[in-house]
């Protein structure tokens, strides 16, 4: 999944982030703005730390400008986004050093309860997770959806971050208000390296969500063929129903998934 608006990216990362927009980032601030927080000079500094601008961040902080340091490091622009949360969720470890250096919380809170880690492993930036844990980021936070920066990371295929975050300690039995794991969601995004590595940190295969969907039965319904051979080959169940009573056989012929239900038949799957 790419870039949530207010990020000021698009393109092909931002398509495969859509799954997640409303439960990852969201565009509204979590809590009111702290007065003063969205005047220009505000929106300015916020702006220039998204941009990576280290020398308008420098300014802004400097005694003497329009906004103290304290004041700065408030701030928010219309997203509800503070400079270090901005710089995170845009990789600009070089900002997000000297904003942690004059006093902004690592841990902070924006957006849906995000931390700058959660956005910052969300869309990629390894560079930005390493400071940010460096620094004394918690990986086991949740947002408020119950994600995590190792679940946004795995369900977005950024393997270097789940493997630092695995590394880490991160929690892979981290669960979401829906019961979903991230072994799921990388499943289901097809990103079987991924599921490899939770798998070997100890992730259940068989796990299901409040609607009891398996990453077997969620990576047929989205066609990951390679996924689904992986995880056929290490012993997922070929006939787990979800509340629905669906088997992943009858997912893959509803969606017209043809080659993957060959797959799941020769695997025993029932008609």
């Amino acid at each position: 999944m790419g870039p949530l608006p207010g990020f000021g990216k698009s393109g092909v990362a931002a398509f495969v982030a859509s799954a997640f927009l409303f439960f990852s980032g969201g565009l509204n601030p979590v809590a009111k703005p702290p007065l003063g927080a969205l005047s220009p000079d505000g929106a300015a500094f916020v702006d220039a730390a998204q941009a990576g601008k280290a020398e308008a961040v420098r300014r802004h902080l400097a005694a003497g400008t329009a906004l103290n340091a304290g004041m700065a490091l408030a701030a928010v622009n219309r997203f509800g986004e503070t400079a270090l949360f901005a710089a995170a969720g845009a990789g600009r470890s070089r900002v997000v050093a000297l904003l942690l250096d004059a006093g902004a919380p690592v841990g902070e809170r924006g957006p849906r309860r995000n931390t700058p880690l959660i956005v910052a492993a969300q869309w990629g930036h390894l560079e930005t997770v390493k400071l940010l844990l460096e620094r004394g980021a918690n990986h086991h936070s949740q947002n408020k959806f119950g994600f995590t920066a190792l679940w946004l990371a795995a369900a977005n295929g950024h393997a270097e971050i789940v493997r630092l975050l695995l590394e880490m300690g991160a929690d892979i039995f981290a669960r979401n208000d829906r019961d979903n794991v991230a072994f799921i969601d990388a499943a289901r995004y097809g990103h079987t390296e991924i599921a490899r590595q939770l798998l070997k940190s100890g992730a259940d295969i068989n796990h299901r969500d409040r609607g009891g969907n398996t990453a077997l039965s969620r990576a047929t319904a989205e066609g990951r063929p390679e996924t689904v051979l992986f995880l056929l080959k290490r012993g997922a169940d070929v006939n787990a129903q979800d509340r629905a009573g669906y088997t992943p056989l009858q997912y893959a012929e509803e969606m017209a998934h043809s080659r993957i239900a060959a797959m799941l038949r020769r695997a025993g799957a029932k008609d």
